[in-house]
């Protein structure tokens, strides 16, 4: 017989790719979609907010996202991701519970939604640590990971003993400050990358500048105009694009354009924080009202007149601002106060 017969560890590799599959594939994505469903059942005071249901919203796609990823091991870090999206369900659940009244006696479930999401922090970085096949590989990225993983067990602990909450804008924060500090391992991995390798990298660029733009643009327009009310819950919302972006990275028809639509929508935003800029600038830094008596200024005169001397009296310095100012081009001369003339 020519047959191959495999050794113990041979056979050994396939069934714990086939254990991790089922368990970042299907266990922990099923899992965490269940746990945030049923954080929205939890009866809290208000209902579910915006902020809330939005976050639900991401945590469901973000499980999709990585049991579509589970199915080709090498297109995206497993482990972290299966476990950054439980965390996040967890917190949200948890900080649910921790809001039931009376207030202040859910201590535990409040320490529970600190520490989950500080480790939606810590898998973060680690997810960007390990791209784009999964494995950390060097000393230098293992000890980032596990620093990671400190800072955030550190500041989670902090906050739960202290029976603090942690804010949203701090995880916020937290996870822009796992990414900033992830991105130089990240450049050095696609520069040594394969083809395949670098076009799933160049869709998960493409996600998080959208992400990042259009929560630029939502932050200027609440600034400017007061819309949208709920500023938080539209800036969360626009990190849907990044679980889209990884699992069309693994489309071999869409991966092949990613780095030219990389170029474009990098000119965009670019463009887009250039305006922001301005607006924010000229418009919260330099547009004040008119101070010479047109426009603005003469209407808020007015009212203060009527309500210190009566509606006849406002009425009359109307008339004589507007006889002082409203005759420029049509007569020669300073016009002529009517009492004066009188």
């Amino acid at each position: 017989m020519n047959g191959t017969v495999r050794g113990p560890a041979a056979a050994a590799r396939p069934r714990g790719a086939t254990v991790g599959h089922l368990a970042t594939g299907v266990v922990l994505p099923v899992v965490a979609a269940a746990v945030a469903l049923a954080g929205l059942r939890v009866p809290v005071p208000g209902g579910v907010s915006v902020l809330d249901g939005m976050a639900v919203g991401l945590v469901l796609i973000w499980a999709l996202a990585g049991a579509i990823c589970a199915r080709a091991p090498d297109r995206a870090p497993q482990w972290p991701l299966a476990l950054g999206t439980l965390a996040a369900a967890v917190a949200l659940t948890a900080a649910r519970l921790a809001s039931q009244p009376p207030a202040g006696q859910h201590q535990l479930a409040r320490a529970g939604a600190t520490l989950a999401a500080t480790l939606v922090i810590a898998c973060s970085c680690h997810f960007l640590l390990a791209l784009p096949g999964g494995r950390l590989g060097s000393r230098a990225r293992r000890a980032g990971a596990g620093a990671a993983y400190l800072a955030a067990l550190g500041a989670g602990l902090a906050f739960a003993l202290a029976g603090r909450p942690l804010p949203p804008l701090v995880v916020a924060l937290g996870l822009v400050a796992a990414v900033g500090c992830a991105l130089p391992a990240v450049r050095l991995r696609y520069l040594r990358a394969t083809a395949r390798d670098r076009e799933r990298l160049q869709w998960l660029a493409i996600g998080m500048v959208v992400a990042a733009d259009a929560a630029l643009v939502i932050a200027t327009l609440h600034l400017l105009v007061g819309w949208p009310a709920a500023v938080a819950a539209a800036a969360a919302g626009t990190t849907v694009v990044i679980p889209l972006s990884l699992v069309a990275g693994g489309v071999p028809r869409l991966a092949q354009h990613g780095g030219r639509l990389l170029v474009h929508v990098l000119w965009v935003a670019g463009f887009s924080l250039v305006v922001s800029a301005v607006y924010v600038v000229v418009v919260l830094g330099l547009g004040k009202g008119p101070t010479d008596g047109h426009g603005r200024a003469a209407a808020p005169a007015c009212r203060v007149a009527a309500q210190d001397h009566g509606p006849d009296q406002g009425r009359d310095l109307h008339r004589r601002r507007s006889a002082g100012t409203g005759r420029v081009g049509t007569r020669r001369g300073p016009a002529v106060d009517p009492d004066v003339r009188a």
